[in-house]
Formats: C-alpha cells, sequence, structure tokens
C-alpha cells in the first residue's frame, strides 16, 4: 500500500464520525472542539517533542484552555499544504479501544501517534504495542497505579471513571500522559474510536476487500491468502487476532491492511448514499478534541504529502523481551527513548 494513502486512510477512518458531521454542520460548530482538550502534566522527564500547537496561515495559536482556531479549508481542489490552511506542526493521539469484543484483556487495541509537519510536508505514523510495559508515574496518586501495559490502561481508567461522563477522555488523556512520562511525546490532540463500531460500519458498506499476506486460521473463522471480502465480523477478527505477543508486529500490519480497505471502500461513489446511515451508527462512537473543519484540512493535507515523505514505524522487535505473563518489556530504556527522539526528529 502506498505511504501516501495509509497516511489519509489512518486519519479519515479513525475521524468518520466526524467528517459526516462536519457536512452538515453550522460554521460556528466546525471551529468548535468535539470534546475537551488534552490536559497533560509535562513537569516530570525531559520531552523529546516540546508541545507543538499547530499554527494555521494567517492566524496565531491560541493558549489553553481556549480551542485552537483553524482556518476554513479553501475551496476547490488544493494543490499545496498551504491551500489546506495549515503550517507549522502537530502531533496526534490515535486510539482504537476495544469492548471486550472477543477477548481479555480489553483497552487499546490500536495505538498509534501522528506527527505532521505542515512546512516540511513530511509525517510520522508511528505504533505502539498494546502489551507494552510502562510507567505511571503521573497516575499513581489519583489510580494507584505505577506499571501496566499500555493497552489496557485505557480500561482500567475508564472502569474507575465510570460514573464521570467524561471517562472516555480522561482514559484517552491517561494514555497521551503515559506516553509523555515514558518517551516524552507530547500530542497536541487526540481521536479515540470504538473499535467494535467498525464491524456495523463495515456491514453497512457491504464488506471491504482484504489482501492477506498469508493465510491462517482465528476465532473459527479461516483466511485464505489473497484477496478476499470480509464482513464485519471476520473484519474485527483479522485486525484484533495475534497468536501471541510475537505477533503483535504483523497484527499492526493486518489493522495497517483494514484501514486501507476501509479507505478506499469509503471513497467510492455507491458509499455516499449510505453516509447518513454511517453518522448514526457512528456518531456515539468517537471522541476527539478535533472540529470537524480541523479533520476536513488534515484530509486535504494527507492527500497532499508525497508518500517518499511519510514514515510508518513502529518499536523494533530486538528492543522487546516478553515475559512469562506475555509482558512486553522494554530491553533498555534509553535506547528505545534515542530511537524513538530520532524517529520524531524532523
Amino acid at each position: 500500500m502506498s505511504r501516501r494513502n495509509i497516511i489519509t486512510a489512518v486519519i479519515i477512518s479513525f475521524v468518520i464520525i466526524a467528517l459526516c458531521t462536519a457536512a452538515v454542520a453550522s460554521l460556528f460548530f466546525l471551529r468548535t472542539p468535539l470534546s475537551q482538550q488534552l490536559n497533560l502534566n509535562l513537569t516530570t522527564p525531559t520531552p523529546i517533542l516540546q508541545p507543538t500547537m499547530p499554527l494555521f496561515a494567517t492566524e496565531e495559536p491560541q493558549p489553553q484552555p481556549t480551542p485552537t482556531r483553524m482556518m476554513t479549508p479553501t475551496v476547490g481542489l488544493p494543490t499545496s499544504i498551504t491551500q489546506c490552511g495549515m503550517k507549522g506542526s502537530m502531533t496526534i493521539l490515535l486510539l482504537g479501544r476495544d469492548n471486550n469484543y472477543w477477548e481479555l484483556p480489553s483497552g487499546a487495541d490500536a495505538i498509534r501517534v501522528v506527527r505532521i509537519n505542515f512546512d516540511q510536508q513530511k509525517a510520522l505514523i508511528f505504533t505502539f504495542p498494546r502489551d507494552l510495559w510502562v510507567a505511571t508515574p503521573s497516575l499513581t496518586e489519583n489510580y494507584s497505579i505505577s506499571k501496566i501495559r499500555l493497552g489496557p490502561l485505557y480500561t482500567t481508567i475508564k472502569n474507575t471513571e465510570a460514573k464521570n461522563k467524561n471517562a472516555d477522555f480522561l482514559a484517552t488523556n491517561a494514555v497521551a500522559q503515559t506516553l509523555y512520562d515514558n518517551f516524552g511525546i507530547v500530542s497536541d490532540h487526540y481521536v479515540t474510536l470504538n473499535e467494535t463500531v467498525l464491524a456495523d460500519v463495515v456491514d453497512s458498506i457491504n464488506g471491504i476487500e482484504v489482501d492477506v499476506p498469508k493465510g491462517f486460521k482465528a476465532y473459527g473463522i479461516t483466511f485464505e491468502s489473497g484477496k478476499q471480502l470480509m464482513d464485519g465480523k471476520k473484519t474485527m477478527a483479522y485486525l484484533r487476532y495475534a497468536e501471541s505477543q510475537k505477533d503483535e508486529w504483523n497484527r499492526i500490519n493486518r489493522q495497517n491492511l483494514v484501514i486501507k480497505a476501509l479507505q478506499d471502500k469509503l471513497s467510492t461513489p455507491s458509499v455516499f448514499p449510505r453516509i447518513p446511515e454511517l453518522f448514526q451508527k457512528t456518531r456515539q462512537a468517537v471522541v476527539t478534541d478535533f472540529s470537524p473543519t480541523n479533520i476536513v484540512g488534515l484530509s486535504c493535507v494527507g492527500s497532499q504529502i508525497s508518500m517518499s515523505q511519510v514514515a510508518i514505524d513502529t518499536i523494533p522487535q530486538e528492543y522487546i523481551s516478553i515475559t512469562t505473563e506475555k509482558l512486553m518489556v522494554i530491553k533498555d530504556v534509553n535506547q528505545l527513548k534515542e530511537y524513538i527522539s530520532k524517529a520524531f526528529d524532523f
């Protein structure tokens, strides 16, 4: 799959609800964040990335907690990043969280950080394994957690805050805080998607075509190698399955294939009449501090960045040791921090 398509697919697939909303929202609503902004404690480690709020043409960045104002996307077909109305840089936390769909432990099943430099027209999509064993110094006082798997951290906080209407935001913020505490990554924005809605979305568009590199069997379902049409249940099984922690890197690749297939199907004219139906299915499934206008601008950017300028990365397998408890423990924290720092340094 082309890297240009991957960045567009990642952004669009995580924010389908906001794109649908953008089609019917008023101008005021388009500029309004759909949920709270991240609130990180940046006093503990020295960050890899200083907070870099996005800069938009002819506008100055607004201080927290005031939402950053965005320009309305340029009308017509853009021919450059500038015409998308964006400059500076932005770091986005993308979470796909499950809901005990197949197996424990539940939590953030897909964890990606997207770094976009609008001026250099470069982007990075960095994936973190769900079973990565991480320290949580900023969460110890309020949640009595000192170490935990990165993915299940989401569900732990969400369950603790079950009576709070903002539980999904608080869980997302905890993941963002933990990424900062361990690796110095400062997320400017976030998108959290309930993965279980994907099954309904896939069924609503009559399935997606996925090119399976290697056949296997999981959850009683057989996946033959090659192109095949998947319904919602089969899609969920394909993107979630991991034979063991050592198969995590293959699972990450399978998730990318599903994202690409979904984006391809959503881009076909035959799906356009079903947008209202998709909106109804997904409107409660996404939590984000982006406004629909922001998302339209990012989709514009994704189509303009050259494939040669998009890096796709994750933690190298040799940097991880898998314990008998199936924890993915970092062998050398400083070595990994240096690796991530170099990956994000552009």
